[in-house]
């Protein structure tokens, strides 16, 4: 089955973020929650977005992949999932929750993560330690990734000195921009943050056999009017959120063929699809392969 979209009736709407449908946990409209419902649907954020692409069943391994990642990163930092909603004994003493679930469908169950409701920064957080395809064009024209000076003649694929970091796919930003507005304290504690949860992350990987070259994080703020960490910060209010290291906004490579020009492990044959002569629905033999490749990733991660 491919979900696209959903319109799970008696819950409240909230938003669409990426690949999520977000949904008060309430039952009555007008309710207050500070829970909600992600739904991980199967469509996937990638390419031009001149057609939609959705591959079978995705949404299950996203939601399942990112409760791997939260929970494996919990003793690092916070963030907000409770369980997932296929998770009964999480959630057993959680009544708005128990309440709730009654109104979402049993197959939504297993791709529903419950979690605190939490605005994510306008920005995605991005953490490098290899130079990947996003990052060439800085790179030849500044000497930098991320801002930091690198070694000269470095290749694709190649191995950063140390990881780095920034905010937002657009190099021509820097992280004043961000200091401005969220105080330079809570902008070092989001740097440090992501640079933690990416060694964690890469080093996990790396067992399994892959490099995780490049990832895109979200995070929260909870509560901090602007400028506050200009004064001092407060950690705990720094919430992981969304779906963390999941394929999308992950890149994978396989830990035995990287060299020159590595190819995405997860989305290498999506790619090729997209950058093709490809009109119409995704064909079923590259969503076969996706997958494919997905369930390898979390066979040797998260299974073994």
């Amino acid at each position: 089955m491919t979900l696209t979209e959903t319109n799970i009736e008696h819950l409240s709407f909230r938003e669409r973020i990426g690949s999520m449908d977000i949904y008060d946990v309430v039952r009555l409209e007008g309710e207050d929650s500070q829970l909600a419902f992600a739904v991980a649907t199967d469509r996937i954020n990638r390419g031009s977005g001149d057609h939609q692409i959705a591959v079978p069943d995705k949404g299950l391994l996203n939601a399942r992949f990112s409760s791997y990642w939260f929970d494996a990163l919990s003793s690092l930092l916070r963030h907000h999932l409770v369980g997932l909603a296929s998770e009964r004994e999480k959630l057993k003493d959680i009544f708005t929750v128990r309440e709730a679930l009654t109104l979402l469908e049993q197959e939504l169950r297993s791709r529903t993560m419950v979690v605190y409701k939490a605005d994510p920064l306008p920005v995605e957080v991005i953490v490098r330690g290899y130079l990947t395809p996003s990052a060439v064009d800085e790179y030849k024209d500044q000497g930098t990734i991320s801002d930091v000076e690198m070694p000269v003649g470095l290749k694709i694929g190649a191995a950063l000195p140390k990881p780095v970091v920034r905010f937002g796919w657009d190099w021509s930003l820097d992280w004043e921009t961000y200091a401005d507005q969220l105080g330079r304290g809570y902008v070092d504690l989001i740097k440090e943050t992501a640079l933690a949860a990416y060694t964690f992350a890469h080093e996990k990987s790396q067992e399994a056999g892959f490099i995780l070259a490049e990832a895109a994080l979200r995070f929260s703020l909870q509560g901090v009017p602007l400028g506050e960490g200009a004064q001092g910060i407060r950690r705990e209010r720094l919430l992981l959120v969304g779906e963390p290291f999941v394929p999308e906004s992950t890149l994978y490579w396989d830990g035995s063929s990287v060299g020159d020009s590595p190819q995405d492990a997860i989305f290498g044959s999506l790619d090729e699809w997209i950058t093709g002569d490809s009109t119409g629905a995704l064909t079923s033999d590259v969503a076969e392969q996706v997958m494919d490749s997905y369930r390898n990733l979390v066979e040797l991660l998260i299974e073994r």
